[in-house]
């Protein structure tokens, strides 16, 4: 995954200005500014003032040592992901980096108080203008076990191997389970597993388990009995069909109710009907693996050399050999999930890309422009995501 590595130098010398950019995937998907990087650059400048004005160096040392260990901690956390989630610890350090170079400012106390006054004031200004807040959140994290899961007690003894197929795993399920169980979700797994080392471990892991189940939240296409209607449980094979997976038939789910996610899709649960309470949960569903794989569909080939010229003019956001030709209403597609690109070639001969993030797919070219021999994609300017927060176009 690629969605917060910087793509050039600048971008990378750049990234603890343009984390105080109220933007969103800058180094988290949501609008999350620190200007404390910024309050510590602007520190740094009166510091070499001062130096430069009584030509002797600061008595603090403490300061520039912890200024030295985040700054170090930016090279391998911007050469291996730039995800915010992983730099939690020194960004923790920032703040109080902040406090010690005022602290040793040869200043009164009342103007360091004032300046890190000030320094609070504008933070919380812009973590209050980023609202609305828990937009992202599935619930409120109260007490535990974050989500209500009243499992039979096979779940909990005994250890199996468990497939989820949402974009949303709901891993914070998973420690309430045997201790030894497997995971494993599908939803960015190539089907393919010539194609992908993940995909070809989670099939090993799928023919040496002995207990293999699929766990996905209830909906509301459910019979009297609990389970899946027939039409979703059709739909549901299709969907793990390519991996080999196959639903027991007749599907024999377990239906385990959860308040959580029943507050989650209902609201307040006094003003629900407890028959429906009763219904919002998790389905567990023994799988079968091997099933015979759904027919292959069919692709125009042809297009296949035009795929492969965008994929070695652009490699960072295009990897070659790791997406499958799909065939969509009007054209071909490709889906890079480890880049968030698509790239889309249309029956009317041209080609598009779409960054996630991006409103609409941006062409690149036709079909006969990328079978030139001259032909050279602009990798520099992926709209969506090339240069820094506030140059950037959706």
């Amino acid at each position: 995954m690629i969605r917060f590595l910087p793509d050039t130098w600048r971008e990378a010398l750049l990234r603890p200005l343009a984390m105080a950019a109220p933007d969103g995937n800058v180094y988290v998907e949501i609008m999350a500014p620190d200007e404390r990087f910024v309050f510590v650059a602007l520190l740094l400048l009166v510091w070499l003032a001062l130096i430069l004005k009584r030509r002797s160096r600061p008595a603090a040392r403490a300061p520039l040592v912890l200024l030295v260990v985040v700054v170090l901690a930016f090279v391998p956390w911007l050469a291996t992901s730039g995800n915010g989630r992983y730099f939690i610890p020194f960004l923790l350090l920032v703040g109080p980096l902040c406090v010690a170079l005022v602290y040793w400012l040869p200043w009164t106390r009342a103007a360091r108080m004032a300046l890190v006054a000030g320094m609070l004031l504008v933070q919380g200004y812009v973590t209050l203008d980023v609202m609305p807040w828990m937009s992202w959140n599935l619930g409120s994290w109260r007490e535990a076990p974050y989500i209500d899961l009243p499992l039979p007690p096979q779940h909990r003894a005994v250890p199996a191997t468990y497939v989820t197929i949402t974009s949303m795993s709901y891993s914070l399920i998973a420690p309430q389970f045997h201790p030894a169980a497997h995971w494993v979700n599908l939803s960015a797994l190539l089907e393919d597993d010539q194609l992908s080392v993940e995909s070809r471990r989670a099939h090993e892991l799928f023919a040496a388990s002995q207990r293999l189940f699929l766990v996905v939240p209830s909906t509301k296409f459910i019979d009297e009995k609990g389970q899946p209607e027939p039409e979703l449980v059709d739909s549901i094979d299709k969907q793990i069909g390519a991996h080999r997976l196959g639903l027991q038939r007749p599907a024999v789910c377990e239906l385990v109710p959860s308040k959580t996610m029943a507050r989650l899709a209902l609201g307040k649960l006094e003003n629900a009907s407890p028959t429906l309470v009763a219904k919002v949960g998790f389905w567990i569903c023994p799988l079968r693996f091997p099933v015979a794989p759904p027919p292959a569909q069919e692709r125009d080939t042809r297009l296949d050399p035009v795929f492969d010229t965008i994929e070695r003019s652009c490699p960072r956001f295009f990897p070659p050999g790791t997406a499958v030709t799909a065939k969509i209403a009007n054209g071909s597609l490709r889906n890079y999930a480890g880049a968030d690109m698509k790239l889309y070639i249309f029956d009317d001969g041209k080609v598009y890309y779409k960054y996630w993030r991006a409103l609409n797919p941006v062409p690149i070219a036709s079909i006969a422009d990328v079978e030139k021999p001259a032909f050279a994609m602009d990798c520099g300017s992926i709209r969506g995501r090339s240069g820094l927060p506030w140059e950037r176009t959706l």
